[in-house]
């Protein structure tokens, strides 16, 4: 560039910063509500602060960008095409749209018009049209909706002006024109002429009286000229109200002829029939009754076929149990009598040793004593099962004593630390005999598992009334724990969760028993070497 161009360029530059200062001063282009700008050669030499916070950048940002960097893509190049066609057109105006990329990735749409000043400084105005542009297209969308819906009904539609011209009409109306009465309706046809003579008067009569403000609905019938078969029409006539003033006519005719040949037939038919109706109603009645035996019987059938079910499904339950017992009942109760039986046969050789058969004595006694432990707990497993529920109002205090004098014989007894909470509002009605099974088994079973070594073994019982009609026990220890892959057997007939168990495995399996009876349900919480909470709830019917 020669020294001549360059001062050139510093004159040019000095001119444009005069133009800026000018700009700055001017508090109209700062504070208009509308979007101000202006540019030279596709950048931005000043922006209004409503057009800098509609776009969401920094004014330093979009001064320091070519203005096409915000454009919507599609329209560069018409913008391109638009400033170059104004260059060096002094005082044109001129008027277009363009879509500018917002700092948050969506589009302003902005009307603009543009002024050239003789420098080549454009002066732009321009508005948010985003909105409008949606309005628009909405209104399009609806107007086109609105277009298919008044085309594709099956009603007939016709508008009406005060001189009783036709404005609009839809293609049904056209359709059932030309096949009724042979003439093709036309917007701007006069419907006073296609109507049919013999009632033109009361029609005329019926629209002066819409143009009034009255509706009219009524039901006409009409000959095809063709066909000569008749037709009827529902008709409804309303006013067209545009500013408030009725400014024409709403026709609108519904074919109706299959409703009135239904209707026809229904009334010849109680006409001429009304013997036969009333068998028909007898036989209706009749049919009701069989209905509600049939309906009775359908019921019967499901209630036994549920029934049938569940009893099936009971002595399947039944029979896996009794194939259990079977089972264990001959092992469990085989080990102790094989016992006393060996026994005798060696006391019969050793009987003149005093020590020895006092010793045997004992093994005897232990034997016979598990054995009729077992059948102890046999009994109270079927007393469950064929007893009847006998509610009563629970001393809790004196059932709780009755469970600690029934286990003081239990290994560990004297070594664990028993706390007992009751939270009863009000008096408890249940079957004494099967809650004492229930808590007396889970407290046997936190004694035989304490961890008597550890610092001060607990065992809690907490009887809490949690709703009106529930009742909540809880069984709390910190003992040895129950292993994960054993809780789910925890309730099975003969079931020890532990090798080192000397019980028969029948407690859990007479409290699940027992807690069926009441409608209960029980949950296990534990960890091995932290200790067990069983957690019982039991309905109450009063």
């Amino acid at each position: 560039m020669t020294i001549e161009e360059l001062l050139q360029e510093n004159e040019r530059l000095k001119k444009e910063n005069e133009l800026l200062r000018g700009i700055d001063k001017d508090d109209f282009f700062n504070f208009s509500a509308d979007f101000l700008c202006t540019f030279f050669r596709r950048r931005f030499l000043q922006v209004s602060p409503s057009f800098v916070k509609a776009l969401g950048y920094e004014k330093s940002f979009l001064l320091s960008q070519n203005l096409t960097y915000f454009l919507h893509p599609e329209e560069v190049d018409s913008t391109n095409r638009t400033i170059l066609d104004f260059v060096g057109k002094e005082g044109d105006l001129y008027e277009y749209q363009n879509r500018y990329r917002k700092a948050d990735g969506n589009y302003l749409t902005v009307s603009w018009q543009l002024h050239i000043k003789a420098n080549g400084v454009a002066y732009a105005v321009g508005r948010d049209v985003t909105r409008q542009q949606g309005l628009e297209k909405a209104l399009v969308q609806s107007k086109q909706l609105l277009k298919a819906v008044f085309n594709s009904t099956a009603t007939i539609f016709v508008i009406l002006d005060t001189d009783f011209k036709i404005i609009k009409l839809n293609e049904n109306a056209q359709r059932v024109s030309q096949a009724l009465f042979g003439y093709h309706l036309t917007i701007g046809d006069d419907a006073l002429a296609m109507v049919q003579p013999e009632v033109k008067a009361e029609f005329q009569q019926r629209l002066q009286a819409i143009l009034a403000g009255e509706s009219a609905f009524y039901e006409r019938m009409v000959e095809d000229k063709t066909t000569k078969e008749h037709h009827w029409y529902q008709i409804s006539l309303t006013p067209l109200y545009v500013n408030y003033a009725v400014a024409g006519v709403c026709y609108a005719a519904h074919d109706i002829s299959h409703q009135k040949a239904a209707q026809k037939k229904i009334e010849d038919y109680l006409e001429n029939e009304k013997v036969l109706t009333e068998e028909l109603r007898s036989q209706y009645e009749e049919l009701l009754q069989n209905m509600e035996e049939m309906k009775a019987m359908q019921d019967f059938l499901k209630a036994s076929e549920e029934q049938a079910k569940k009893s099936q499904i009971e002595l399947q339950y039944k029979n896996n149990e009794l194939d259990t017992f079977v089972y264990r009942a001959s092992h469990d109760l085989r080990g102790p009598i094989a016992t006393v039986l060996g026994l005798y046969e060696v006391m019969k050789l050793e009987v003149l040793d005093v020590n020895k058969s006092q010793e045997y004595l004992q093994i005897i006694q232990q034997s016979i004593t598990r054995l009729n432990g077992i059948l102890d707990e046999l009994i109270g497993l079927n007393k469950i099962k064929e007893t009847a529920i006998e509610e009563k109002e629970i001393d809790f205090h004196r059932l709780l004593n009755q469970i600690k004098i029934n286990l003081v014989d239990t290994v560990h007894y004297n070594l664990v630390r028993w706390e007992t909470y009751l939270q009863l509002a009000s008096p408890i009605y249940t079957d004494e005999n099967l809650l004492r099974i229930i808590i007396q088994n889970l407290a046997e079973n936190a004694l035989m598992f304490a961890r008597i070594h550890r610092n001060d073994p607990y065992l809690r019982i907490e009887i809490t009334k949690k709703q009106p009609k529930q009742l909540q026990i809880k069984v709390i220890d910190n003992g040895q724990g129950i292993r994960e892959e054993a809780i789910s057997k925890l309730f099975n007939m003969f079931y020890r969760a532990s090798e080192n168990s000397k019980g028969s495995g029948l407690g859990l399996y007479i409290l699940k028993n027992a807690l069926d009876k009441l409608e209960g349900t029980v949950q296990v919480e534990t960890a091995i070497g932290k200790g067990t909470v069983f957690t019982v709830v039991v309905p109450l019917k009063r």
